[in-house]
């Protein structure tokens, strides 16, 4: 059942992003409480959300603007509420290799990549295979 919660959550999260350059709010919020009550993971949720705000940090001081947004902050931090710090570190290492498969496709059309998609592939991989990638 919680896996089903997460791929809902990631799915919506993802199509709203491509479409709209955006993740909601209305959709983070309440994944991520909803992941702490059913499996108190807050340590993954701090983790997943730190990692990202680390990365924007460095984007920001490197190419002195935004490169990671809040929606993706708070939907690693729901990765990381619902699987856990060692499974979202590993989506968090992940997810940058599943942006460049499909980064080009949008190179062309704009200049902001929605990164939803990518960390979503990366949660799912993390989650099915990470007792074989440990």
């Amino acid at each position: 059942m919680i896996a089903l919660i997460l791929a809902t959550v990631l799915i919506a999260a993802s199509w709203y992003d491509m479409l709209n350059y955006h993740i909601p709010d209305w959709l983070t919020f309440p994944a991520i409480a909803a992941g702490l009550v059913l499996t108190q993971n807050w340590l993954g949720a701090l983790t997943g959300a730190l990692c990202m705000i680390c990365v924007g940090c460095l984007g920001l001081a490197i190419l002195k603007q935004e490169t990671i947004g809040g929606g993706d902050v708070r939907l690693m931090a729901v990765v990381g509420s619902f699987l856990g710090c060692k499974i979202v570190l590993l989506s968090f290492f992940i997810a940058p290799l599943f942006a460049l498969l499909y980064g080009r496709m949008y190179a062309r059309k704009k200049k902001e990549l929605p990164y939803a998609p990518a960390i979503s592939l990366a949660a799912g991989v993390s989650y099915l295979w990470a007792s074989f990638i440990f």
